[in-house]
């Protein structure tokens, strides 16, 4: 039996108060996704999560055996991860980044562009960035670019606008 595939979701900046709290850089829109598990993994340990809590743009986590300032410290620089099967529900035409990266992109009209590497956030929308033959291309992810997203077969279709392509 394989384990659980495990995703980021943010990562401990430091330590946060006396009671060993966690001040943690969210890697999500929202916090219903720290509230969504029941334990989180941190640097390969898990966690209970006892409290959830919104600070000045960060979340401030409560976790069981992290009861002092010294042992938060400690987490301060590492990752935190859940599994993926605790994250909320999708809305349809929702997708969640990890499961977009590693799909194979291709024009409407068939022409293999590359594999989604990776997503950012900017101001105005998110951005796929693709590696293939031709190297890094950065597509927006926007109704105008993005026309069929098929997780099934691992496929995302594309319409890029012009000028976002090398030419052949």
């Amino acid at each position: 039996m394989s384990s659980p595939r495990r995703v980021v979701i943010g990562k401990v900046i430091k330590a946060f108060g006396i009671k060993g709290e966690l001040r943690v850089r969210a890697y999500t829109e929202s916090l219903d996704v720290f509230k969504s598990s029941p334990r989180l993994e941190i640097g390969g340990t898990f966690f209970e999560v006892l409290q959830v809590r919104a600070h000045k743009g960060d979340v401030l986590l409560s976790l069981a055996g992290v009861e002092n300032p010294e042992e938060a410290k400690t987490l301060s620089g590492l990752l935190v991860r859940i599994d993926a099967d605790s994250l909320p529900e999708r809305e349809d035409e929702e997708y969640y980044w990890f499961e977009l990266e590693g799909l194979r992109v291709v024009t409407s009209e068939g022409k293999e562009l590359g594999v989604v590497h990776h997503l950012f956030a900017t101001g105005a929308n998110d951005v796929l960035e693709i590696h293939g033959a031709k190297g890094e291309i950065l597509l927006p992810w926007i109704e105008d670019v993005v026309k069929k997203v098929d997780l099934a077969a691992g496929l995302l279709v594309v319409d890029p606008l012009e000028g976002l392509v090398p030419d052949d």
